[in-house]
């Protein structure tokens, strides 16, 4: 047990090296988006089922985008409470149609809408399906090269399309993922939007493990071309590309099998000589609602890790020859051994060292804990130095709170963390039909 600790604890500090040397050297973060001559057509889906406390907000952050170049297609996936009706009140609604192409597979549409205010926006109706059945809907709909999937609560920052129309220059980019941030952390002062840490210690907790599993982790995994997930809250695909792979598979991890599906093709097209990547584009935000209470973050994060284990056991006979060896590496070793199984065995190996009669345990347990807290806290800094260069600011006040949190955050919140990693692995065996859904309230908005 001894051995297998130290092994661990190697591998361990080779990942967070990597995460932390990627994120100190990433490319420099742009401010402002570049004002390109031409603007490419982008379609924004927004799948939505029971959505009324929120569909609103994100309608109004659509509206307020700086990009001309685009379309929006609300897909009300059987709602069973007033979502349809506040769509159609809110937009003015009236029948139309939209470009059905029949390559994908979904549930019936039962008629589809177009805004009289807002002639942009388009509205299907359709019958239940889950939100891959809808993606597919909207995707099998759209109108424009690029498909912009946003959650129901997600709401675009105004210059986001902008930087993913930037980012798409390069031809071979076939999909991306933005920046979220959590939407209560945000408040207004005089019509701008800033960040606060004076806010509850559970939203804390969310708003620090954002900031560091994307401007640390995702920039990282970019620059290894080794991306495991394209956030459900706000990813761009290829039109084209999202039909060659069958579009979005039905399980409650639909962000992460769409990712692995188009790490897939790239490996496939590398093999042909063709060049196609993913990336993570750091100044494209949105903001998303997080739970409030622990009922709900607990809800969340057993579907996140429900997800993680359904589209590790769909994929595992093919880690090792249909995907390449830095996603396979990233998997296998980041996410599923020191993600999921070193939660499981944590606790008993630092009971082994702290029991064992050799004289150098004792030593070597305080320097697994001490490596471990360097590191969180090494991360956390990294993130907030990124997030500060896309003008992301806090008060000298907020650093000081931010800083006072860390042993909050390292010390009980990243230890209820593993046991949502424990819970969710356990019960997707005993309960993988419940994925559950978190509440929300949608009383936060941007605009």
């Amino acid at each position: 047990m001894l051995t297998l600790s130290i092994v661990i604890f190697i591998l361990f500090i080779i990942f967070q090296t990597i995460y932390v040397s990627m994120a100190i050297f990433s490319n420099k973060i742009r401010k402002k988006p570049c004002r390109l001559s031409e603007e490419k057509g982008m379609s924004i889906l927004v799948p939505a089922y029971n959505e009324e406390l929120v569909l609103k907000n994100c309608i109004v952050a659509i509206d307020s985008l700086e990009y001309k170049n685009r379309e929006t297609i609300i897909i009300n996936d059987g709602s069973t409470d007033s979502t349809m009706e506040l769509l159609t009140e809110y937009l003015d609604l009236e029948l139309s149609q939209l470009n059905i192409r029949n390559k994908l597979k979904y549930k019936a549409i039962k008629a589809v809408y177009r805004s009289k205010t807002h002639k942009n926006i388009y509205v299907i109706d359709k019958y239940n399906g889950g939100k891959a059945d809808a993606l597919n809907a909207g995707i099998d709909n759209a109108n424009h090269e690029l498909i912009v999937t946003i959650d129901a609560d997600s709401m675009l920052d105004k210059s986001s399309l902008s930087f993913i129309n930037e980012s798409f220059i390069d031809d071979s980019v076939i999909a991306a993922g933005g920046t979220v941030h959590i939407a209560q952390g945000m408040r207004k002062e005089n019509e701008v939007l800033r960040p606060t840490f004076s806010i509850k210690g559970i939203i804390r907790y969310q708003v620090l493990q954002y900031l560091y599993g994307f401007f640390v982790q995702k920039s990282a995994q970019s620059k290894m071309g080794s991306m495991l997930v394209i956030a459900g809250a706000f990813g761009v695909f290829k039109r084209d590309i999202l039909f060659s792979i069958d579009g979005y598979r039905s399980t409650v991890g639909e962000d992460m099998d769409i990712t692995l599906k188009a790490q897939r093709y790239i490996k496939q097209q590398k093999s042909e000589g063709k060049q196609a990547h993913m990336v993570y584009i750091p100044e494209a935000c949105c903001y998303t609602e997080c739970p409030e209470d622990f009922k709900n973050l607990l809800t969340q994060r057993l579907r996140w890790q429900k997800a993680f284990i359904d589209c590790a056991l769909v994929y595992w006979d093919g880690f090792l020859n249909v995907f390449s060896k830095r996603v396979a590496a990233y998997f296998l070793l980041d996410s599923l051994l020191l993600g999921t199984l070193v939660a499981f065995t944590n606790l008993f190996v630092f009971l082994s060292l702290i029991f064992t009669e050799q004289s150098f345990a004792y030593t070597l347990a305080a320097i697994m804990l001490g490596t471990s807290l360097f590191f969180s806290s090494l991360q956390n800094i990294i993130a907030l130095v990124k997030s500060r260069e896309t003008g992301f600011r806090y008060s000298r006040l907020d650093y000081l709170r931010i800083i006072a949190f860390f042993p909050v955050d390292l010390l009980f919140f990243r230890l209820i963390s593993s046991l949502f990693v424990i819970g969710g692995t356990i019960s997707y065996f005993f309960g993988k039909s419940k994925w559950g859904k978190p509440q929300r309230k949608g009383e936060i908005s941007i605009v």
